[in-house]
């Protein structure tokens, strides 16, 4: 990912020297000495991934299981249902074991003798123990090795740092978000030590950027983000690899727009009314305004490729045999954003970032008032 970061940081010069040259328009001459060399960089990392892709080894997924925490709904849920078919072993934990994705996981696994399903809470030491027992208990009937690790699980909280209880608002994102991936890892690492395994952790984008009112999400997720990081340090002695996939906003339970507006009416009802009302008047029309956009359009991003993309990269995390470290899943307008503000100083990051939410607010408004006149449905997305 080193050269894929010096790539964007390329791609912010050649954009800089193009409005430089657009000013003194005879400069048109280093653009052609800046765009070439760019050129030839972007291929060559296009065709560098392409062969790692398609020529390098596979693993071999007989004899090896892979347990994974959050599969209940998501990547979790369907990762485990492709692995599976992939022909691994897989222990999917859920927290709800009568719930609606571990009968998923039942009824559609290709290779039912395959896909275990074990009960789990992250923040629980007494489940996650029973886990533990539950997977040694398994590997010693199969006689297959614990290959991999899969920190999925997680949850995401809407407000700004005032709104709600502490211990909904901090406490409980950072104690699954952060904590979670390092209890199930501490107990679950000399299974993989023993494989030479990996170790895989969804974090996020987040964890890179700040979101709007969700400081305790990011919080996390930059915590998660380190812990990989950490983590890699120590065990790559013993031949284990530890991949950290970073998503983008994807089409997954955790940020229904829905289920995230509710729990927020739920947070403002928490909240004392002179806190509410100091973020003025409109603060509650402006959120439910976010809301209903990320319902209906993709406008920089789109949720679904991404979702997609998400579950491959943990495939391709697990499945071949020389992975990278770090795997970002962000579509073109994402990362254009994320690259933009990483170039910029502190000081003009805010008010750039306020003004893009602005934008974003006045370009939904008005496709609003465009889609209701063109009846387009309600699940239209914009293309990238």
């Amino acid at each position: 990912m080193r050269l894929d970061g010096f790539l964007y940081f390329f791609s912010f010069v050649c954009l800089i020297s193009v409005l430089v040259a657009l000013f003194f328009y005879e400069s048109i001459l280093i653009i052609g000495l800046i765009v070439t060399p760019y050129a030839i960089f972007r291929l060559a990392w296009i065709l560098t991934t392409a062969i790692r892709s398609l020529i390098l080894f596979k693993v071999n997924p007989r004899g090896k299981a892979i347990f994974i925490t959050g599969c209940d709904t998501g990547f979790g849920n369907e990762t485990a249902l492709k692995l599976n078919k992939r022909g691994f072993r897989v222990i999917a934990s859920c927290l709800f074991m009568d719930g609606p994705g571990a009968e998923k996981l039942r009824t559609e696994a290709v290779h039912k003798d395959r896909m275990h399903i074990v009960k789990l809470d992250v923040t629980n030491d007494v489940d996650i123990n029973n886990a533990y027992n539950e997977v040694e208990s398994i590997l010693k009937l199969t006689e297959d090795q614990l290959y991999g690790l899969l920190n999925n699980a997680g949850i995401i909280y809407y407000g700004n740092i005032e709104f709600g209880d502490f211990n909904s608002h901090f406490h409980r994102v950072l104690d699954i978000n952060a904590l979670g991936p390092v209890r199930v890892t501490r107990k679950f690492l000399p299974l993989i030590r023993q494989s030479k395994g990996r170790i895989v952790i969804i974090s996020s984008i987040a964890g890179r950027l700040m979101g709007m009112n969700l400081t305790s999400y990011c919080m996390s997720k930059f915590a998660a983000r380190a812990f990989a990081d950490g983590l890699r340090q120590e065990v790559d002695q013993f031949g284990v690899k530890v991949i950290d996939i970073e998503p983008s906003y994807a089409n997954t339970s955790l940020i229904d727009s829905n289920l995230i507006k509710k729990s927020f009416q739920r947070t403002v009802a928490n909240t004392p009314g002179e806190i509410v009302n100091a973020y003025g008047k409109n603060y509650l029309k402006k959120s439910d305004t976010l809301f209903n956009f990320l319902e209906n359009f993709d406008l920089f991003w789109n949720k679904k490729f991404i979702h997609r993309r998400v579950v491959q990269t943990v495939q391709t995390a697990f499945l071949s045999t020389d992975p990278f470290s770090h795997y970002l899943v962000l579509c073109a307008g994402i990362r254009m954003l994320i690259f933009t503000l990483w170039a910029l100083p502190e000081e003009i990051a805010l008010p750039f970032i306020r003004g893009i939410e602005n934008v974003i607010m006045s370009v939904y408004a008005v496709c609003s008032r465009s889609s209701k006149k063109s009846k387009l449905p309600a699940d239209y997305v914009i293309p990238v």
